[in-house]
Formats: structure tokens, sequence, C-alpha cells
């Protein structure tokens, strides 16, 4: 029973939820790499795979992501917010 518990929880972590940002401006978008400021904490994220060809610098998304802290992030979502 403990195995089928620990191997439930393995599975829905690798599956995982979503991180977002709620309103990040694009700053930079360099070859595989796309940075953006959040408006709410002033963090800067940099996300160096997934949709980066979503995004285009100089715009605010609400960006979803996955992975840990705040560099080397994979974008899987953008939606535009504002020029």
């Amino acid at each position: 029973m403990k195995k089928l518990i620990l191997v439930g929880f393995l599975a829905f972590g690798a599956l995982g939820f979503s991180r977002y940002v709620e309103e990040c401006y694009v700053t930079g978008k360099a070859g595989r790499s796309v940075t953006c400021e959040s408006a709410e904490s002033g963090r800067t994220f940099q996300f160096t795979s997934g949709r980066l060809s979503s995004v285009s610098k100089g715009y605010s998304y609400k960006i979803y992501f996955e992975g840990t802290g705040y560099r080397g992030l994979r974008l899987t979502r953008a939606k535009l917010l504002a020029g």
C-alpha cells in the first residue's frame, strides 16, 4: 500500500501543477532564451525551453511555466495582455 501511495505521489509530481506569473513584461528575447519581469513582484524570470516563439519583446503576458526557481524554466503557455 505504501508503494502504491508513493508511486501516486511521484506520478502526480511529474505531471505537476503549472506555475504562472499574472503579468510579466518581456524584456529580452535572444536565441533560445526569453527574459521577463513580473509586474507584481519585480522578479526576473528566464525561460530556456518550451513555447518561446509565442512571446515577443516589449509585450506583457500572463505566463504559465514549469520548473523551479527563476532561471532555466520551461514556458508552457502565454496569454497576451498588453503592448
